[in-house]
């Protein structure tokens, strides 16, 4: 999900934050604010990538001492389990910010060229039900990290591997927050797109006519 955006569309985004915090009278700290927090996901989606290089080290000397030893590295199942979930929310912020969310684009496509407006209504739309749908995880996964901090809850088998559940449950929280902080900000974006005045584009032979 994260791990496919490239450095051009990091780059892309963070310019499009500082445009869009001076556009609307915005402050130039405003702006290197929201780059900062761009860079952050960034620094998520890094760790991410990380941890898909290490799941690809742990699961080729697991088969291997498995195939070749018949000594498989234990807690390897355990580690793939826990480590596909913090990817995903390590990840997603910056999936959001970059627009490679899945979803189908082919209304809002045609939309955003035909009627900028409306394309710029609809993607503040799903913004906002993003927004929704990370506060109600944020909510549901606190209590979560609560308990498995005050308890010491643990992943694995007791004396094969055990490995302690808040970490996981940390970093759950920390993409969430991060995901509403990064729809509020596509949000805030969508919504100015909406009410601002439509540019329209002047061609060459009508600039040139106009100087004569």
């Amino acid at each position: 999900m994260g791990g496919s955006v490239n450095s051009d569309d990091s780059q892309r985004v963070e310019s499009a934050i500082m445009h869009d915090a001076k556009a609307d009278g915005g402050t130039i700290a405003a702006g290197a604010l929201a780059a900062g927090f761009s860079r952050f996901t960034r620094m998520l989606n890094a760790i991410g990538t990380c941890l898909i290089f290490l799941i690809m080290v742990f699961a080729m000397f697991d088969i291997t001492g498995r195939l070749l030893f018949n000594m498989p590295l234990a807690g390897v199942p355990e580690l793939v389990t826990m480590s596909i979930v913090g990817i995903v929310f390590l990840q997603l912020p910056h999936a959001v910010g970059c627009g490679r969310l899945i979803r189908s684009d082919m209304l809002i496509g045609v939309l955003k060229v035909e009627a900028p407006r409306t394309g710029a209504a609809l993607e503040a739309f799903f913004d906002l039900v993003g927004m929704v749908v990370f506060s109600a995880i944020l909510l549901g996964a606190v209590p979560h990290f609560l308990d498995a901090y005050r308890e010491g809850y643990e992943f694995g088998t007791i004396g094969v591997f055990v490995f302690p559940q808040w970490p996981l449950r940390l970093v759950i929280l920390i993409g969430c927050v991060a995901a509403i902080v990064q729809f509020a900000l596509l949000l805030s974006s969508k919504l100015r797109a909406t009410v601002s005045r439509p540019r329209r584009s002047v061609s060459p032979i009508a600039k040139g006519s106009e100087g004569a």
